[in-house]
């Protein structure tokens, strides 16, 4: 399991897209999820 920390940045109909900052570099990630991902807790999110 792999826990990351970001920002939804950008929403559509079917997908959403998250900016995680990369410690380990100066590279930012942009990572995109279904909301189906969410439904069937193939992804988990928690509001900080």
């Amino acid at each position: 399991m792999d826990i990351t920390e970001g920002i939804i940045t950008q929403t559509y109909p079917s997908i959403f897209l998250i900016q995680i900052d990369d410690a380990g570099s100066d590279a930012v990630k942009t990572m995109s999820f279904s909301y189906a991902d969410v439904l069937t807790k193939d992804v988990q999110m928690m509001l900080c």
